[in-house]
């Protein structure tokens, strides 16, 4: 006889895990720059340059980079920018790993804070949490049919799966321009720049991914012979691009998350030779997975008639992708501006951010804490501190919908802001509109016994001659054709037969079933 095999490429979660990092440093402030009178903002972002695994150990090293904007009160309150960096070795504890391994880490800001330790030297600290973990690659073969030349029984179980075609890492990167409008003047000198990509979405095509979105930048700058301390221009800039990707198609469920590895901004000439083009560099880190399902009809249990049927059996693991579901959810909510004294004239910049700080499965979906974090700077009504800072959280809860979830199923949730809106309502609150996209991967794992290999063998006579040729039988609750079948030699279509039941129909408990050899 011959067992008849289909091969399923899976992935699956070996392990991973969650934890977080403090790093903190001083930094003394170059002697090019102006002295540091307040703090305005800050942002930073992690670059990881190695990760080694070794037995039930992570080490992550790279550099956590940071730029601080403040105001000096030298040059008559003029903004100026640093930037630096803190080197980190991180090592996480993560049963189940060894070398051979392919780990993946991922990294949130949960907070940054910059101070003054005097004008010439700041403090940074920062919070960040790391998603540490390892997704498996296996080769599946399951039990689909089976040859042979003695009459087999086999039992079939249709089964969903999710099967992985395409698992990869590439870099898409965006370069875009913009130009200033003709009634603004020329860059002396960039002070502050934010480019984010918002709406972002992926769409499987024949042999490549098509990319798109649009990029939310805000440039702070001081002009050229200009009589304003600063001037600032924004805009939303729509980006759309491909990826070579062998093995795509449009039918596959693309899992797709992207990270930003670096970014850089070169303030360039225009064709008068004047700086007023700003020339944007992003590169977006792609983690790919591509799914395709299919339904296969498992081999879950064997039995022959006139002879001994010995099984092999393995445990294995089937996953399948449960859902990929994405909410658009409007949050809105007003931020005090803090002090007194620190009256709202103009509002110079803002920025909004979201992420995830808790989530849980309910009978509804998956449902979702997090946090709106804004932060700002805005002109005051001080001569002698003409800039303000505002800082503030609004925190939501959201429900993914996906019914009839249990406890097993493993999700992702990614989470980021879109179009936010941040406005005035008086001289110490400001309105804030935002959109918070949740996307959330579900998966279900299921384990059981495969067949791995079965062989026949010589009847047993002694266990054939002792069972009866003719029996009724009490049908009791649990019990199925398949089991009756089995202990009784039969095929379960000669019992249907017999007894005059359709196919897929199981006799009520307490029925009384005819059996003949």
């Amino acid at each position: 006889m011959e067992l008849l095999k289909k091969n399923i490429h899976m992935d699956y979660r070996k392990c991973g895990t969650l934890t977080q990092m403090t790093l903190e440093d001083d930094m003394n402030i170059p002697d090019k720059c102006p002295d540091v009178s307040k703090i305005l903002m800050n942002k930073g972002n992690v670059k990881l340059d190695e990760i080694k695994a070794t037995q039930d150990h992570v080490t992550l090293r790279g550099k956590f980079l940071f730029q601080v904007l403040y105001c000096s009160d030298e040059w008559n309150n003029r903004l100026s920018k640093v930037y630096g960096s803190i080197p980190f070795e991180e090592q996480v504890y993560l049963e189940g790993v060894s070398r051979e391994d392919n780990v993946s880490a991922s990294s949130v800001i949960e907070d940054l804070t910059v101070g003054m330790i005097n004008s010439r030297k700041i403090n940074v600290q920062t919070v960040i949490t790391w998603n540490v973990c390892v997704n498996e690659l296996t080769d599946l073969e399951t039990p689909v049919d089976v040859s042979s030349q003695s009459p087999i029984e086999v039992c079939k179980e249709e089964m969903r799966v999710t099967g992985i075609g395409i698992c990869k890492n590439d870099i898409f990167r965006i370069k875009e321009e913009l130009e200033l409008p003709s009634d603004m003047p020329n860059v002396e000198e960039l002070i502050w720049e934010s480019i984010r990509p918002e709406n972002v979405t992926f769409k499987p095509m024949e042999e490549k991914i098509g990319i798109s979105g649009e990029l939310r930048v805000f440039f702070m700058y001081i002009g050229e012979n200009d009589d304003m301390p600063v001037r600032y221009y924004g805009a939303a800039i729509p980006f759309h691009g491909e990826i070579e990707c062998h093995g795509a198609n449009s039918s596959m469920i693309p899992v797709i998350t992207y990270e930003l590895e670096g970014q850089e901004t070169e303030v360039r000439p225009d064709y008068d030779g004047e700086k007023r083009i700003f020339g944007m560099d992003l590169a977006m880190n792609l983690k790919i997975c591509m799914y395709h399902e299919d339904t296969v009809s498992v081999i879950t249990d064997m039995y022959a008639v006139d002879h001994e049927l010995q099984l092999k059996v393995r445990p294995a693991k089937l996953q399948t992708l449960r859902m990929q579901n994405e909410g658009s959810y409007k949050l809105a909510g007003r931020i005090h501006a803090g002090s007194p004294s620190s009256h709202i004239l103009q509002l110079l910049y803002t920025e909004a951010t979201a992420r995830v700080t808790g989530s849980r499965i309910t009978p509804e979906g998956v449902e979702a804490d997090g946090v709106l974090e804004v932060k700002g700077v805005f002109i005051t009504g001080d001569d002698e501190m003409p800039y303000g800072v505002i800082h503030g959280n609004l925190p939501f809860r959201e429900t993914i919908d996906a019914e009839g979830l249990t406890g097993d199923c493993s999700y992702q949730l990614t989470c980021q802001c879109d179009d936010a809106n941040v406005s005035m309502v008086d001289s110490e609150e400001i309105d804030v509109k935002a959109s918070v996209r949740i996307r959330a991967v579900v998966y279900d794992t299921r384990e059981m016994n495969l067949i791995e290999d079965a062989s026949l063998s010589s009847p047993d006579y002694e266990k054939l001659g002792s069972l009866p040729g003719m029996a009724i039988l009490l049908f009791e609750q649990g019990d199925t054709l398949w089991n009756v079948g089995k202990q009784y030699c039969l095929p379960v279509q000669r019992l249907r037969e017999l007894n005059g039941i359709a196919d897929k129909k199981e006799p009520a408990p307490g029925s009384r079933i005819l059996i003949v050899k």
